[in-house]
């Protein structure tokens, strides 16, 4: 009796010790789980920063885009103008090379 005893303490001891192994294991899984997810979710963050400053540099470079736009208009006016001074003069010396001449 008491061999059959001692040798149902020894299974059971063994039994726990490998529940505790399992558990051990499982624990650890979690753990990598958990590590996993944090690393998921750090990249998910970085992600969504990353795509607010690329429409922000978007926003950016269509204002810049009009400015640019706007002033090639304002150089094209200019350069007008500077041909219409130019004419002008032109035609001031002309008309002073007529007069004196």
């Amino acid at each position: 009796m008491i061999c059959l005893c001692t040798a149902m303490v020894y299974q059971l001891q063994r039994r726990v010790r490998n529940l505790r192994e399992q558990l051990q294991r499982k624990e650890l899984h979690l753990d990598l789980l958990r590590r996993k997810l944090s690393l998921q979710e750090d990249t998910t963050k970085a992600k969504c920063l990353l795509q607010q400053e690329r429409d922000e540099a978007n926003v950016r470079v269509k204002k810049l885009v009009k400015q640019v736009d706007r002033l090639q208009l304002q150089l094209a006016e200019a350069k007008s103008q500077i041909r219409e001074l130019n004419s002008q003069l032109a035609e001031a010396a002309d008309y002073k090379v007529g007069q004196f001449g």
